[in-house]
């Protein structure tokens, strides 16, 4: 694998930590939405398969953030060079 600079590592965990609240925030939003989703679409399986979807996109972006930061804390850093010799 490629070493990547300290910033590069640092965004990844940023990346990481947003992936994993936007899933959670899906798991969250997705039942208070889903009463205007029954008024739109009235057929039972629209309804259910939208619901499914928004939950696995929702698993999708957690595991995906949880990926990251797992990543960010089994690499080590790259070490710092002195280059003011």
């Amino acid at each position: 694998m490629k070493k990547k600079s300290y910033s590069a590592r640092k965004v990844q965990f940023v990346w990481g930590v947003a992936l994993l609240m936007m899933g959670l925030g899906v798991f969250i939003r997705t039942p208070s939405v889903m009463p205007r989703v029954a008024e739109a679409v009235p057929s039972v399986f629209a309804q259910s398969f939208f619901r499914y979807c928004m939950y696995l996109i929702g698993a999708i972006l957690i595991c995906g953030g949880i990926g990251k930061i797992v990543q960010y804390f089994k690499t080590k850093p790259p070490r710092q060079t002195d280059t003011n010799n």
